[in-house]
């Protein structure tokens, strides 16, 4: 499977309230919600959090990353087959890092690719136990 080519950007840092804190958690940059509903709007609004969640993970924020890969997962299963492919390839570089096995197997049982859920849930439990022990 070839990893589509993504043109990067630079990540827009939050602005802050006068009193130097961040606004709600909710802010991303831009309002993706419109009064219309309309798809096409929504759709872009997860196609910036897969492009964000792919620079998280090329910044090493491996958290972010799976962060935004979670919500693309929940509300996005169009887009699942891009999200797989980010995160095989964020475990190439990452082999040990559980949490992404975990991500890959909520993606594989919302494709409805049992197995290889299974398989990505067995790597991050056995991953999980090396770090503890």
């Amino acid at each position: 499977m070839k990893r589509p080519a993504v043109r990067l950007q630079t990540m827009q840092h939050r602005p802050t309230t006068s009193q130097g804190q961040a606004p709600a958690k909710g802010y991303a940059g831009k309002s993706n919600r419109s009064t219309g509903g309309k798809a096409s709007e929504e759709q872009l609004g997860h196609k910036d959090r897969l492009l964000k969640g792919y620079q998280y993970q090329l910044a090493g924020a491996y958290d972010d990353a799976m962060q935004e890969y979670r919500m693309i997962i929940r509300h996005a299963p169009e887009l699942l087959s891009e999200v797989i492919s980010n995160m095989r390839a964020l475990l190439k570089l990452a082999p040990k890092y559980a949490a992404g096995y975990r991500v890959l197997g909520d993606a594989y049982m919302r494709q409805g690719e049992y197995l290889q859920a299974m398989e990505a849930y067995n790597k991050a439990l056995t991953m999980a136990k090396k770090a503890k022990g």
